[in-house]
């Protein structure tokens, strides 16, 4: 299940026991607040659904480095850069996540290098003219390393001078670099891929799809 240390102990903890309102309890606070008049009398109902959400917060609030090796542990990865990605994108892989295991699994285009594999709803935004717009794309970005800011200013010119809106350009741009519709910020995700993997990408792609 994916379920982290402290988020079980919470929430067995909370089946039988409360203090007022309080849902996210830490180890040390039950020690400090435990007392028998907290002991519930009904018979306690084990809710999965909260269960998820309880380890949610953990992860949220979990050491990045110790989230990260937990993840990577959980991924077969081939690429020497596959731990520096996830590293970058750690912050937004894990807002929505309810599981280390949910991010492990969707990280495929991180962990090896090369042209991912495109799922078929991803496959259908990559037409001809789609695969035209992302070949003068990569061929017109910048020739030094990528940052946020500098990535960002380059595509926000780059759509105007085209004439073109984002979803002309991410949605397919996302699908030839991660093999899927949903991933996190593209700007983030090329960033971390870096411009070389991110142009190598493309171009396999639009080649080959």
């Amino acid at each position: 299940m994916g379920i982290l240390a402290d988020a079980m102990v919470n929430y067995l903890l909370r089946l039988g026991w409360s203090h007022g309102d309080a849902e996210v309890i830490s180890r040390q606070q039950a020690v400090d607040w435990f007392s028998l008049e907290g002991v519930g009398r009904s018979p306690a109902r084990f809710d999965p659904e909260k269960l998820s959400d309880l380890n949610a917060h953990y992860l949220r609030e979990m050491d990045a480095s110790e989230l990260a090796d937990l993840v990577l542990a959980s991924a077969a990865s081939t690429s020497p850069l596959a731990a520096t990605r996830v590293n970058a994108l750690l912050p937004l892989l894990k807002e929505r996540a309810k599981s280390h295991l949910e991010i492990a699994a969707s990280i495929g285009f991180l962990l090896h290098d090369g042209a991912p594999d495109i799922d078929d709803d991803a496959a259908e935004l990559l037409d001809d003219d789609a695969k035209t717009r992302l070949l003068k794309l990569v061929a017109d970005a910048p020739t030094d390393e990528w940052s946020i800011d500098s990535f960002q200013g380059f595509l926000k010119d780059w759509l105007t001078a085209n004439n073109l809106k984002m979803k002309d350009v991410g949605l397919p741009l996302r699908a030839a670099v991660t093999g899927s519709r949903q991933s996190p910020s593209i700007v983030d995700v090329v960033v971390a891929l870096g411009r070389d993997e991110t142009l190598c990408r493309v171009e396999e792609t639009c080649k080959n799809q």
